[in-house]
C-alpha cells in the first residue's frame, strides 16, 4: 500500500490480484476501518491492507484500466491551455499535460499530448512497480 499525491490530491495504491473484479469496500466490526473486497475466479478475496474509513472517498479504479482512458487521465494529471485568452485552432490541440519524470523549470513543466502518457509518466517517477495490479483509491483532505 502506497499513500501518495497528485494533482494536489491524495490517493492510496493498494495491490491486488491481476484478475480481482468487482472491487469495493466493507467495513471491519467497529466502522472504523475499511478494508477491500473483490472477487478473483470464484473466491471473494480480501486486501491485508486496513484503511481509515473516514479518508475514502472512492475508487478511482485498476492502475492498468486507467491507463487505457484519456478521460480518467485527464481528471487525475495536471494539464495547462496553451490557447488561453485567445481563440482556439480546431486543427491543433492546445492542452499539454505535465511530464513527472523530468524536472523542468517552470515554463517548461507541461509538454505531453495526452493525459494516459503523463499518467504513465507520473506512475514512473514514484516508482510503481507496474508488474503488478493496483487499485487508485482517492482520499478526502484533511
Amino acid at each position: 500500500m502506497k499513500e501518495i499525491t497528485l494533482n494536489n490530491q491524495d490517493y492510496l495504491l493498494v495491490e491486488v490480484p491481476s484478475d480481482a473484479v468487482n472491487i469495493r469496500f466493507i467495513h471491519i466490526d467497529d466502522w472504523k476501518l475499511k478494508h477491500l473486497v473483490f472477487d478473483c475466479g470464484k473466491e471473494k478475496c480480501y486486501s491485508s491492507d486496513f484503511i481509515d474509513a473516514k479518508l475514502i472517498t472512492e475508487i478511482i479504479g485498476k492502475v492498468s484500466d486507467i491507463l487505457k482512458d484519456e478521460e480518467i487521465c485527464k481528471g487525475l494529471v495536471e494539464s495547462y491551455d496553451y490557447q488561453k485568452n485567445k481563440p482556439l485552432n480546431p486543427n491543433i490541440d492546445y492542452v499539454y499535460y505535465k511530464d513527472y519524470t523530468f524536472d523542468f523549470k517552470d515554463e517548461e513543466l507541461f509538454d505531453i499530448d495526452r493525459a494516459i502518457y503523463s499518467f504513465q509518466s507520473w506512475l514512473e517517477s514514484i516508482c510503481l512497480e507496474l508488474t503488478k495490479e493496483w487499485i487508485m483509491i482517492k482520499l478526502k483532505k484533511i
